[in-house]
């Protein structure tokens, strides 16, 4: 069903509409380059080019073992990477996991649920995508998203929201 959406009401700051997703089931992958985590991707029509869109949510992720290095993920606007880093050399991200093992023999498990925010300016009224992109450091290694790489037992949730804000 497709709304009206009176922006006059709304105001500036005025959220004018939400779009969500949860991912429920696992992803893993050993990509060093940037690959969409699927699930966790969001389709968003703003109905003022003015209108900035709040990008936030959380990714359950893990990594295993000390030879995989950083895991790190990007937010996605269509084919473009958002809110990153500057001050990395080869890697900027919006956010990341250091999944170094933290026992004596560096084969431990490590997993986290980072929260992100972002808040977008696309300067557009056509329909947008928003996603999330991962990679980990040493190509090869297992990273995850809502699980453990060793352990199939364990399960979680991840998100992503976007809100359309007045502009």
């Amino acid at each position: 069903m497709t709304r009206a959406v009176n922006t006059a009401l709304a105001g500036s700051g005025g959220v004018l509409q939400v779009v969500s997703a949860t991912k429920t089931d696992a992803f893993t992958s050993t990509s060093g380059t940037l690959v969409d985590v699927t699930g966790l991707s969001v389709s968003i029509t703003p109905v003022s080019s003015s209108s900035k869109i709040l990008v936030f949510g959380h990714v359950t992720c893990g990594a295993y073992s000390w030879t995989g290095g950083p895991v790190s993920f990007n937010i996605v606007r269509d084919s473009t990477s958002i809110g990153l880093g500057t001050s990395g050399t080869i890697r900027n991200s919006t956010f990341g996991l250091n999944d170094y093992a933290n026992d004596a023999t560096n084969t431990a498990d490590n997993h986290a649920s980072i929260g992100f925010c972002f808040l977008d300016s696309p300067a557009t009224t056509s329909a947008t995508i928003y996603k999330i992109q991962g990679r980990i450091a040493n190509a090869g290694n297992t990273w995850a998203v809502n699980r453990i790489p060793s352990n199939t037992n364990s399960g979680y949730i991840s998100t992503i929201t976007v809100m359309e804000i007045a502009g």
